[in-house]
């Protein structure tokens, strides 16, 4: 995905970049078509460390200003969440103000010296960065490694009762349906991220197909009630109760302890 995606053009020299609002503030909502979160959330990453570098330092080349840095970020946590990665800290969320990029570093020591805003400004974004090019490592990874050909089409699971009856209806296509008892299990239909399914988009799943209206720690309690309730044995319930007390901090504040 390129920067320019994001970008109309403008008046030529006084305004060559207006950024497309109506596509970013959809950003919070999903992906565009034919690109994903983790293609998004890398062209925002490097949106936003080009511009507060650039303003840092020599002020040349910038893309976004005051009114459009907070959208851009607000777009930028979003993506972010739905790839289960922690959106980066902002002491800031404008280049100029009382509460902007300016004012903070003349109150830290970094009036004189471009240096110290550049490391200010890879220490806000260089995690999100690098967990970013790890996701991407895996997604070359699962692309180019041998395994199953053919798309996902459905994940069957967590029966609390009769389990359901599948049969195969067509073959070459892999299409499965399920013609008893789909009322005990639950069915996930929704595309797999390239990086795989983690707990938080799991739980953002159920809000919206089982709970809707509740928010995200209500939902995440009600998941893992409905799950636990499709164990049948106490090694089995053991590994999950296991599972979520060594969930790694970024999905936590979504797994019931």
């Amino acid at each position: 995905m390129e920067l320019t995606a994001f970008f109309s053009s403008g008046d030529g020299w006084a305004q060559p970049w207006v950024l497309d609002v109506e596509l970013v503030e959809s950003l919070r909502f999903g992906p565009p078509a034919g690109h994903t979160d983790l293609d998004v959330a890398i062209v925002l990453t490097q949106l936003l460390h080009h511009d507060f570098v650039s303003y840092g330092t020599d002020g040349q080349g910038r893309h976004l200003d005051d009114e459009s840095v907070p959208l851009v970020i607000k777009a930028h946590r979003a993506v972010l969440e739905r790839l289960a990665l922690e959106p980066p800290a902002w002491p800031f969320r404008t280049f100029d103000g009382p509460r902007g990029f300016g004012s903070y570093w003349r109150a830290n020591d970094m009036s004189g010296s471009w240096k110290a805003r550049r490391d200010c400004i890879e220490q806000i974004l260089g995690p999100t960065r690098d967990a970013l090019e790890d996701l991407q490592e895996l997604e070359y990874e699962r692309r180019f490694t041998r395994g199953p050909s053919g798309s996902f089409k459905n994940l069957i699971f967590a029966a609390d009762g009769v389990k359901p009856e599948i049969v195969l209806r067509d073959a070459v296509n892999n299409e499965v349906e399920i013609v008893r008892h789909a009322d005990t299990c639950l069915v996930f239909t929704d595309p797999l991220p390239a990086h795989g399914l983690t707990w938080r988009q799991m739980v953002a799943w159920w809000q919206k197909n089982h709970q809707a209206g509740a928010d995200e720690k209500t939902a995440a309690e009600g998941l893992y009630r409905r799950l636990y309730r499709s164990l049948d044995s106490k090694p089995e319930q053991l590994l999950m109760i296991t599972y979520c007390a060594g969930t790694p901090r970024k999905e936590a504040s979504t797994c019931p302890r």
